[in-house]
C-alpha cells in the first residue's frame, strides 16, 4: 500500500493544490479523534495509510509519535472537520453513508457477522445527522453561512459477503464504483432539479439552515 500510493498519489499537488484534504484516524493508545488536514500539516504516505488502518485488518501505523488507526472506528461519518470549520462561503455537503442502519433479522451466522458491522458504523452515522441535524435546524452552527447537507445512501447491499468492511476483491471493488456513480448522477440530478420526488426516489435526506 505504501508503494502504491506513493506511485499514484501526487503529493505535491494534495498539499499545496486549491482543494482541501481532509482524513481523520483515531489515537489507539488515547481513543482521540485525529484530524489529518492539509490546512494544518504536510500529508504523506502514512498519514492516509492510517486513516485506512482498520483494526484488526491492517495493522496500526506510526504518525509523528502517535500510534494511528482508521477513524470509522469513532467518526464513520466525519461532518464535524467540514461542517465546524467556520466556513465563510455556502457549503454543500454530500454525505456518503455507506452501510444500512435498517434490515431485517439476520437468519445465518454470516448475516450476524455483516449485521454486526452496519449497527457498529451505521449508528455512529446516524447520531452525526442527527447532531447536525439539530444544530442547522436550530440555526446555531459554528458558521453563518447557507450549509446544506445531503445524505447519499448506499442501498445495494445484497451482494456484500458477511466479512464486507474487509472484502477488497476486484468485482466488488468494482461493484461499488459502479453503485458510487450511479448514486452520485442520480444524487446531483435531483439536487440540480431541486426536486422533492427526484430527492425520494434517490433515497435523499436534506438537510439545510
Amino acid at each position: 500500500m505504501r508503494a502504491g500510493l506513493a506511485e499514484f498519489i501526487d503529493f505535491d499537488l494534495l498539499n499545496s493544490g486549491p482543494m482541501r484534504f481532509t482524513a481523520t484516524a483515531i489515537d489507539v493508545n488515547t481513543g482521540d479523534d485525529v484530524c489529518l488536514d492539509t490546512r494544518d500539516q504536510v500529508i504523506g504516505v502514512d498519514h492516509i495509510r492510517a486513516s485506512a488502518a482498520l483494526l484488526s485488518t491492517f495493522p496500526a501505523v506510526e504518525v509523528e509519535g502517535r500510534l494511528l488507526g482508521d477513524g470509522g472506528l469513532s467518526m464513520n461519518l466525519p461532518l464535524d472537520p467540514v461542517l465546524g470549520s467556520h466556513p465563510r462561503k455556502p457549503v454543500l455537503c454530500f454525505a456518503s453513508d455507506l452501510l444500512p442502519l435498517r434490515s431485517g433479522p439476520p437468519r445465518t451466522l454470516g448475516e450476524v457477522i455483516g449485521r454486526t458491522q452496519d449497527l457498529i458504523f451505521a449508528a455512529q452515522s446516524r447520531r452525526t445527522i442527527m447532531h447536525w441535524q439539530g444544530l442547522l435546524g436550530a440555526g446555531t452552527t459554528p458558521s453563518s453561512a447557507p450549509i446544506k447537507l445531503v445524505k447519499v445512501a448506499y442501498s445495494e447491499q445484497n451482494r456484500e459477503v458477511a466479512g464486507k468492511a474487509m472484502d477488497f476483491s476486484p468485482r466488488t471493488v468494482r461493484e461499488r464504483w459502479d453503485h458510487g456513480r450511479r448514486d452520485a448522477e442520480r444524487a446531483l440530478l435531483a439536487c440540480r432539479a431541486d426536486s422533492a420526488a427526484l430527492c425520494e426516489q434517490a433515497g435523499l435526506t436534506i438537510i439545510e439552515n
